[in-house]
């Protein structure tokens, strides 16, 4: 879904580099459903939020996908986020990669593909740590590229306060967070 329309942006006094965007409005695409919520719930520090679900529109009987998890796991260290990727064509996990260290305990891992088809390839992963620090890895289709403490967001935290998407036309990662 995209939100759209006359969007109104409030720069906040006291960070003058944080602004705040209030859609007034959204178009639902391809097979995206609204769930729950209002405009209005995007407008303030609280609860309340809009909820959309997305859902295949068709699948392939003979189409292969692979596909990509990454995960906190303790056979090493729980400051390393972990990764796999399965292989449609094999229809197999491939073994488990261990990413750069995050600084702390690693949580909330949430992944990214780019849309953009010569960069298919492309993936990011964005954790949250026990530090209260968001960090992000990116991977170019040869190696894992880690930036760290992109921002804290305080380690009060007990729920995945971020969100990571591409922009589907220039392939641009988005990372949302709430402080």
């Amino acid at each position: 879904y995209g939100l759209v329309g006359s969007e109104m942006c409030i720069r906040d006094s006291a960070n003058p580099d944080v602004a705040s965007f209030y859609p007034s409005g959204y178009n639902l695409n391809g097979s995206t459903k609204y769930l729950t919520g209002a405009l209005s719930d995007l407008q303030s520090n609280d609860t309340a939020y809009m909820t959309f679900r997305s859902y295949v529109s068709s699948s392939s009987t003979t189409a292969k996908t692979d596909a990509f998890i990454a995960y906190r796991d303790s056979t090493t260290s729980l400051n390393t986020p972990k990764e796999r990727t399965w292989t449609g064509d094999s229809a197999a996990w491939g073994s488990q990669s261990e990413m750069a260290t995050s600084g702390g305990l690693v949580r909330f891992p949430r992944v990214a593909y780019c849309p953009i088809e010569n960069r298919s390839f492309e993936k990011i992963v964005v954790t949250l740590s026990a530090d209260g620090y968001l960090d992000a890895y990116v991977w170019d289709g040869t190696a894992w590229s880690v930036t760290n403490d992109i921002a804290n967001v305080g380690t009060t935290t007990a729920y995945r306060c971020f969100d990571i998407a591409y922009e589907k036309t220039s392939g641009e990662a988005l990372l949302v967070y709430s402080i």
